[in-house]
């Protein structure tokens, strides 16, 4: 497999962090630092380099096992983030400004920036299956391209979502758990 093809492979990968990383984005709008962004994108783009590894070293025995529920577990991992966002927005105390407290407020927890590396980077499992399949592929290179690609992309998506948010302060919160909800409805949908 040649490096132009990885490249659209990785570049592919990558759009349900960028989508993710703008929803966060959009969530923080103002409140955004670089190491906001920067933590943001490296997870996304450390779980997609990593999944599409262990996808290679695991074969097809682990696919087999997989297959039948991945889409699941991304659904359900996106739908929770995505409907405890909406919810918080509905429910959150309003400040002076009528912002939401928890958009404006609450920082992106470890544990949800994980289970969101988790359920975007679940289809490089996939692909890293099918790199170990074709048998030409040096696994260290292609994941490397995988992670830089998504790193990238999920930083402009960051920055995107903020530049956003200017504009839907007020609805950050909830546009982005619409957005998670959808994203995962869309994963299961796909499959």
């Amino acid at each position: 497999m040649n490096t132009i093809t990885i490249m659209f492979i990785a570049l592919g990968l990558s759009m349900d962090a960028f989508a993710v990383a703008v929803t966060e984005g959009l969530r923080k709008g103002r409140d955004i630092h670089a190491a906001f962004a920067l933590s943001v994108a490296a997870c996304f783009g450390i779980f997609q380099a990593a999944m599409a590894f262990f996808g290679y070293i695991a074969g097809s025995l682990f696919a087999e096992l997989v297959a039948g529920f991945s889409n699941w577990l991304a659904f359900g991992l996106l739908v929770f983030i995505g409907g405890r966002m909406v919810f918080g927005s509905i429910r959150g105390r309003k400040n002076e400004g009528g912002e939401s407290e928890i958009s404006k407020n609450a920082p992106l927890g470890f544990w949800t920036l994980i289970f969101l590396g988790i359920a975007t980077s679940i289809d490089s499992l996939a692909v890293g299956v099918n790199f170990a399949l074709d048998g030409g592929v040096n696994i260290a290179f292609a994941a490397g391209i995988i992670g830089i690609t998504t790193f990238l992309v999920s930083l402009a998506g960051v920055c995107f979502g903020k530049l956003l948010g200017r504009f839907l302060a007020k609805y950050a919160e909830l546009a982005g758990g619409i957005i998670l909800i959808g994203i995962g409805i869309h994963i299961l949908i796909s499959g």
